[in-house]
Formats: C-alpha cells, structure tokens, sequence
C-alpha cells in the first residue's frame, strides 16, 4: 500500500500513509466538502489496489448520508480505535476500565493494576496520577516485587477511586 501511495500521489497520500493503524485509517476533515471528498478518494484509490476499504464514519449525518450504506458503520455498532471505543453516532468516547484481578498487597500488584490501563489519549491521566506518585513511592522503600505492602500501604492500594464509576455501567465522555 506504501509504494501504491508513493508513486501514485493522490491527494490523501500523505494523510493516509500517516494516519493508517493496522486496518484502521483515520482522516480528519475540517469541512463538510473536505470529509465527502477525502471519502470518494480513499474509496477510489483503495478500489484501484483491489482493497475495499468499508467501514466509513462520521459525526455529522450529513457527511454521512452520501456514503453508500455497504460502506459505513450501521446506526447501532460502536468502533474501535487502537483500542478507543465510539460511538459516532452520539459522539462519544468509551473507555472500559476493569478492575484488576491480582491481589493486592504487593509491589508487582500494584504496578499490573498501573500498568493494565490502557490510555493512548491521556483521558485518564487525572485519575491515575495518584497511582503513579503510589508506586513511585514503593521503589523508594527498596521493596521486592512480592514483599508485602506495610498497613498503611495496603490500605491505600485497596482503598476506592473518590469518582469510580461501578464496573457494570459504560463510561462515555463527550468528544
């Protein structure tokens, strides 16, 4: 697809070579013509490589109406983006967060339950600095990996997040 792009050029070129991941493409459009176009291109130029690149989206049901029903997300499915889910549809954000299945107590427990929130946009970063400044004071004690967490310690690595949301609910954020 790389050397396609390069030696073709076509106007999204250069924005489909940066914004691809895996099977996703991602384009910005800043204007209803921008976003139509940007879409009758990618649909064209994927089309001359023998590709069908399907699954279109867009906030705005007016960009949306002239995209051919085979080629965009139905009303109902939420997506994903390296690992974001949306629904584009409300524009919204949804981020799952589970709670982590290691125990407590623990070095090692407390650094897979950092570790395990997956965060590419940085949302979460107001709520995991606690987390952070945590385990970054279990390094100064000098503790083993699965030495066990003093009193104080413990209590804080079980103690519950002040704006946690219970895990059965979803967790949307507008965009």
């Amino acid at each position: 697809m790389q050397c396609y792009l390069q030696h073709l050029r076509p106007p999204l070129s250069e924005k489909t070579e940066r914004n691809t991941y895996v099977d996703n493409v991602a384009i910005r459009a800043t204007t209803y013509q921008e976003a139509v176009q940007n879409y009758k291109t990618a649909k064209s130029a994927f089309g001359y490589m023998y590709m069908n690149i399907r699954q279109f989206v867009c906030n705005s049901p007016a960009v949306n109406a002239p995209i051919s029903k085979d080629d965009r997300i139905a009303a109902s499915e939420r997506t994903s983006l390296l690992g974001v889910g949306r629904n584009y549809h409300n524009d919204l954000l949804l981020m799952t967060i589970k709670e982590s299945d290691v125990p407590a107590g623990s070095k090692r427990a407390a650094l897979h339950a950092l570790a395990s929130k997956y965060d590419p946009l940085g949302l979460l970063s107001p709520f995991l600095s606690s987390i952070k400044i945590f385990v970054q004071n279990l390094w100064t004690k000098h503790l083993a990996w699965d030495d066990p967490l003093d009193q104080f310690d413990s209590s804080l690595v079980t103690s519950s997040c002040p704006h946690r949301t219970p895990s059965s609910t979803n967790t949307q954020a507008n965009t």
